[in-house]
């Protein structure tokens, strides 16, 4: 679970189209109605006198319930967390999602952060830094215990946070040494040493809370390790406000555990970038191995867009219900084909019409679609390659139309020059200057000719494309390209 984003209008309107998001909304709002003088429905519903959601002890509430409406949603969509991780305050929902802690402990852990905050609105701040850890690390020492790391998002993001006005300074030398840095919009500051106070503040009001192993592995962004759930005690959420948040080692235990669908809950996905850039940065993990998702999005967040989601991964392999979303829909059953295309292709294969015995008739198959066959001629140093296009053959070409003319692309003259000089060790394509129009009528084919003559002194050869249409007798051959394969390139 990530910090941002725009809960107005998307959780009043999920509330209205999901029982399941509702229910869990609304039992988070009767745990924290324990502890504050304000009531979360309407907050979020921007009833008159509700505190302003941006404000340092209600945005953290609201983040949470929202949070957890959502893993609820995902769960009754068939999607089941195998494994836990929060950034910042989001680790009070990972304890929550993970059975470490009930929905009362973790509304009152919660509540009281915000509480103990509070007083710090308007006098801290926190900044995002494109820089690694240790050159960030550097780069504050001239500021002491004003500022601190205070987040490693990435390998190559990082989070500075501590008093309002150092931040000033300390973002003014970032643009003067051309430091990409941008303020974080939030008018406090935590994982730093002016929260300290507020953090043994925390501790001793959550004196007495009994976390438990829970049924799901919970992975610290505290430690960068996975953590069991006993060991989320005062002391805990002490380190979890005042210490540096580790997304990058905690990411990396995940992937070590095997996780290879990271699901981001929360009204944005604002952790997405960092997620990938962790993940490209993993040794031996083949791109696309790891899958990163979101739940909703910054003013597309209602039903459709997590039903997006929810399909973004089941195309991508992962398992979900997708029978939920009819549940209460006036659905029937209706026969389907004779066979279902489950992630199958349902286009036929067939061999180009006409294609018959290559080699009784002298020729070599060249296994392209445009050039089928190739002729290495009596002098050992010429080569022909010949095709037939046509529009029924290949449909595809008619999507290049000039004027309602269907015209061969320029780039399949290069497509097929280029293949040609892979064939005779001359793979790259020096130039190419078309000249006439390749025409293709509706009714007619053409035939192609690729013709690469012998080697000059440097090793270049020349390079020339002739059709004509196949439907003619006797139609005469038009040059429509020529140019030069060279056997290298250049440094």
């Amino acid at each position: 679970p990530g910090q941002g984003g725009q809960w107005e209008g998307m959780a009043v309107e999920l509330m209205a189209t999901s029982e399941v998001f509702a229910a869990e909304l609304y039992a988070c709002g009767e745990e924290f109605a324990r502890h504050l003088d304000w009531s979360l429905i309407d907050a979020l519903r921007g009833a008159e006198g509700a505190p302003p959601l941006d404000r340092v002890d209600v945005a953290p509430v609201v983040l949470f319930a929202v949070t957890a409406a959502l893993v609820a949603l995902w769960r009754a969509h068939g999607v089941e967390p195998d494994m836990v991780l929060g950034h910042s305050q989001g680790e009070i929902a990972a304890a929550y999602v993970s059975g470490a802690l009930t929905r009362a402990e973790a509304a009152r852990v919660i509540a009281l952060r915000g509480k103990v905050l509070l007083p710090l609105a308007g006098l801290g701040g926190m900044a995002s830094v494109a820089l690694p850890a240790e050159r960030t690390r550097e780069l504050l020492k001239p500021w002491g215990t004003r500022l601190s790391l205070a987040g490693i998002n990435s390998p190559a993001w990082t989070v500075v946070a501590g008093e309002r006005e150092a931040l000033g300074d300390f973002l003014a030398e970032c643009e003067k040494d051309g430091v990409r840095a941008k303020r974080i919009r939030v008018e406090f500051s935590s994982h730093c040493a002016q929260v300290e106070p507020m953090a043994r503040e925390l501790a001793e009001l959550l004196t007495g809370l009994s976390p438990r192993t829970g049924g799901i592995p919970f992975h610290s962004t505290v430690t960068g390790e996975r953590t069991d759930g006993e060991h989320l005690d005062a002391a805990y959420w002490q380190r979890n406000l005042s210490t540096p948040v580790d997304l990058d080692r905690g990411v990396r235990g995940l992937v070590e555990q095997g996780a290879r669908f990271l699901v981001e809950i929360g009204p944005h996905p604002v952790l997405a970038p960092s997620l990938g850039e962790i993940l490209d940065d993993i040794p031996d993990l083949s791109p696309g191995e790891v899958t990163v998702l979101g739940t909703l999005r910054r003013d597309h967040g209602g039903m459709e867009r997590f039903l997006l989601s929810v399909a973004e991964l089941h195309t991508h392999g992962g398992t979900a219900d997708l029978t939920t979303p009819l549940a209460e829909l006036p659905v029937r059953t209706v026969p389907l084909p004779v066979y279902a295309f489950h992630r199958e292709r349902y286009w036929l294969d067939t061999a180009s019409p006409g294609v018959g015995d290559l080699g009784a008739a002298g020729l070599s198959s060249t296994g392209h679609p445009l050039l089928t066959a190739t002729l290495t001629l009596a002098d050992g140093a010429s080569t022909v390659f010949t095709g037939r296009l046509s529009l029924r053959t290949h449909p595809w070409l008619a999507d290049h139309a000039v004027l309602g003319t269907v015209l061969l692309p320029g780039t399949a003259f290069v497509e097929m020059a280029l293949h040609a000089g892979t064939r005779v060790a001359a793979p790259v394509l020096e130039e190419l200057a078309l000249g006439a129009p390749l025409v293709l009528g509706e009714n007619h084919a053409v035939e192609m000719q690729v013709t690469v003559g012998a080697p000059g002194e440097s090793g270049s050869r020349e390079v020339s494309v002739h059709a004509r249409d196949a439907d003619v007798e006797d139609a005469p051959w038009v040059r429509h390209a020529t140019g030069t394969l060279a056997p290298a390139a250049d440094a």
